[in-house]
């Protein structure tokens, strides 16, 4: 009898641990896609629609990480950093200052971070911890010039007294948005790398996650085929790459690749690709 209990006991306690779990990856799921609606309506210039989406992504990632414990996903760096970003765009600066000190703890030269955690700190009238972040994030290098000339002045003029934290974070946030439509443009080249649109930190060039497609070019023939034939999907949970590849035509071997990307006059083997997509991690594609 006692055996008897003690087994539906422990059944009873896995069947909750596994329902809490995924209810917390359905959270960070949903926020995931809001996010992703929200940097597209961002990057497209529609504050208002950027807003209501961030708003969305900001609730479900905040029951995500309330979940006890939270979902493995959710404490990815990259998923850390979506939801600070979300909590600050929805106005939940003190969420986002504690989210992106966790994100920076899994990755210390995730500038984003420092940034929004400096921007969060300014919203809330904290100068000093203010200057702080935003010294931090110009020590993390993080190659965006606009971005960075835009901080560095706002600095000096803060701590020149010149001006205030509000006028600080306006010119901080324009060019923000400066940087990225700058990064989006130049993200668009053919000869951009596949993980600057497909990677943990895809928002940084783009405007949405991007999946990898091409054409087949019938080397006899010399003529393309209007199918795609290839598709190449690398989802990350925890970072486990797992390709996944679809061909479609006649023995894949015996053809060439050619990107959809325009202007690319590069071709590859069938061989490289898989190569390549051994190596790439790929985020979950647009809505």
């Amino acid at each position: 009898m006692k055996k008897t209990y003690l087994t539906a006991l422990t059944s009873l306690l896995v069947t909750a641990l596994l329902t809490t779990s995924a209810l917390a990856w359905q959270s960070t799921r949903i926020g995931e896609r809001n996010f992703q609606r929200a940097w597209s309506a961002y990057a497209y210039k529609r504050p208002e629609a950027a807003k209501q989406y961030f708003t969305a992504a900001a609730t479900s990632f905040a029951e995500g990480l309330a979940q006890t414990p939270p979902a493995r996903s959710t404490m990815f760096a990259s998923n850390l950093a979506k939801a600070g970003m979300s909590f600050y765009y929805a106005g939940r600066y003190q969420e986002s200052i504690d989210t992106m000190g966790k994100a920076a703890k899994k990755d210390d030269r995730l500038w984003e971070a420092f940034l929004y955690s400096g921007l969060s700190y300014a919203r809330l009238g904290n100068k000093a911890k203010t200057l702080e972040q935003f010294q931090t994030f110009l020590k993390a290098s993080p190659a965006q010039p606009l971005l960075s000339s835009e901080v560095s002045n706002q600095m000096n003029e803060l701590e020149m007294e010149n001006g205030s934290l509000a006028d600080a974070v306006a010119a901080i946030e324009k060019a923000a948005l400066a940087q990225t439509l700058r990064n989006i443009n130049f993200g668009q080249d053919s000869n951009t790398p596949i993980e600057r649109c497909s990677g943990r930190y895809w928002w940084r060039y783009n405007k949405a996650p991007c999946e990898k497609t091409g054409l087949i070019i019938d080397k006899q023939r010399g003529k393309r085929s209007k199918t795609p034939f290839f598709h190449i999907r690398l989802d990350e949970p925890g970072g486990n790459i797992q390709p996944s590849v679809h061909f479609h035509g006649r023995t894949p071997k015996k053809r060439q690749i050619l990107p959809h990307d325009k202007g690319s006059r590069h071709t590859r083997t069938i061989s490289q690709v898989l190569y390549q997509g051994r190596h790439q991690r790929h985020a979950p594609s647009p809505l």
